[in-house]
């Protein structure tokens, strides 16, 4: 599954958590009452009610913007109201709306003495799209110290080390990917990263033992087989590369193409070299 097929799991999953009995703090309950509006009506109350329900209901029922509507609604009528910006926040990043995802979980958080993991989660992700990496890394660390469930420690390392990965700070990436596998040993993204972060620190042997033990469970994964055929070539086993893209050739076309064209280069590059 790539990150993007996990993402949209994921997504639905913390979707879920807004509609959980036990989300707290509830309606009249929100967190301190930083607006100066004047405190709603009974009336008013109640229609903040209807509308929170019906956002539960259009959350059910995957119609992301409608949901968000309805929070909108409510927070309109009561402005510290956590659980709505909760529940806004998830609306908003499920149809990839990241700013005003951003803006939502930014509010549930200021609100909030003990945040939801899940939001810091969520916050991070609305950054990191946004190209704001090294806020969305603290989000992730955050979400991290906030004791979250596995899943949700798999997730916050997972994209931490993604974004260390892409801002050239490979210790830091092992080190995330390494707390992945910790949580889920056969995870696809972990094991990848892993590896790929090895090979970027000149690791190569260790990036070579990280993809041959999670090509053991996954013989079909063409990454896999991709990334150990370009840590031959590092090495300059010529052999054992052709006899990964042999494998990545009958798994992927695409991707042997691609990398085909890594191996002739290499090849080419070393003639170049060569007295």
């Amino acid at each position: 599954m790539n990150s993007t097929a996990i993402w949209a799991l994921r997504t639905v999953l913390l979707a879920a958590v807004v509609l959980a009995a036990a989300m707290t703090p509830q309606l009249g309950q929100s967190g301190p009452q930083s607006s100066t509006r004047e405190p709603a009506t009974k009336s008013s109350q109640k229609n903040a009610v209807v509308y929170m329900d019906r956002s539960e209901g259009y959350m059910h029922a995957e119609k992301y913007a409608e949901a968000a509507e309805g929070y909108k609604k409510v927070v309109a009528i009561e402005p510290p109201n956590a659980t709505a910006y909760f529940g806004l926040a998830i609306s908003q990043s499920a149809p990839k709306q990241w700013r005003p995802a951003e803006e939502a979980a930014s509010r549930y958080i200021s609100l909030c003495e003990h945040p939801e993991p899940v939001v810091y989660v969520t916050l991070g992700r609305a950054q990191q799209q946004q190209g704001k990496l090294q806020e969305a890394a603290e989000a992730y660390g955050k979400a991290i110290a906030s004791n979250p469930s596995q899943e949700m420690l798999q997730v916050a390392h997972d994209e931490r080390g993604l974004i260390h990965f892409q801002l050239k700070q490979y210790q830091a990436a092992i080190r995330d990917f390494q707390e992945v596998l910790k949580v889920d040993p056969e995870d696809e993204e972990g094991n990848l990263g892993l590896a790929r972060s090895y090979m970027q620190d000149r690791e190569t042997l260790n990036a070579i033992k990280v993809l041959r033990a999670f090509l053991v469970p996954h013989p079909e994964n063409s990454s896999g087989h991709f990334y150990l055929g370009l840590c031959y070539v590092v090495l300059g086993n010529r052999t054992f590369a052709e006899h990964e893209y042999q494998i990545v050739l009958g798994l992927d076309k695409k991707t042997a193409q691609s990398m085909r064209e890594l191996l002739d280069g290499a090849r080419k590059g070393s003639k170049k070299t060569e007295p």
